[in-house]
């Protein structure tokens, strides 16, 4: 749908090869379920006294990879209209990238954050969140409506596209790292 919606085949091409690819490398046979909150964003998220975090609104009828939840969070925190449409001068990447470091931190406690997994579902959640909104503005108009609506999908176009770049390099990167360390070492061989 993307591809044909902004007629950029190929880009959406190198997404699937990627995605592929590292989910292959990385993901286990079975994921870490959890309650799942279905609209896990700052809009129900409350910090209080002593900076006491509590989420209100969760469904909590179905278990779901935990990663889900922890993408939606992450994706919405950089895909608010307003965000992408300024192509990111509301909040500095800067900021979005200490809030995302601090929010997994937090998430995970003494555990190391599975950085990879929760990269392949934010791509996931990524593109969902691209299509509803290129699904949106894609609507027939006319006139001043029309070219609003053209003007909104390619300014957010881009801003999607900025985010799947860097979640792409980052997921290509952690795919040479693997590789890398699975080289053997030639000074710890035994003759």
């Amino acid at each position: 749908f993307l591809a044909r919606t902004t007629g950029n085949a190929p880009f959406f091409r190198r997404v699937q090869e990627i995605t592929i690819s590292a989910a292959n490398s990385f993901l286990p046979d079975k994921l870490p379920l959890g309650w799942g909150h279905g609209d896990y964003a700052l809009r129900n998220v409350l910090v209080g006294t002593g900076d006491r975090i509590t989420v209100i609104d969760p469904c909590a009828k179905w278990t779901v990879p935990i990663y889900e939840d922890i993408a939606y969070l992450l994706v919405h925190l950089e895909t608010s209209k307003i965000q992408l449409l300024t192509q990111g001068l509301v909040t500095n990447a800067k900021t979005i990238g200490d809030f995302k470091k601090e929010f997994l931190i937090g998430y995970f406690g003494d555990v190391d954050v599975p950085e990879t997994e929760v990269d392949l579902f934010q791509v996931q959640l990524l593109l969902d969140s691209w299509s509803a909104r290129a699904a949106l503005y894609s609507l027939r108009g006319k006139g001043i409506r029309r070219m609003s609506r053209n003007l909104n999908t390619t300014l957010l176009g881009w801003g999607y596209r900025a985010l799947m770049e860097k979640l792409l390099d980052e997921l290509d990167a952690e795919r040479l790292r693997s590789q890398i360390r699975d080289i053997p070492n030639p000074n710890n061989l035994i003759p």
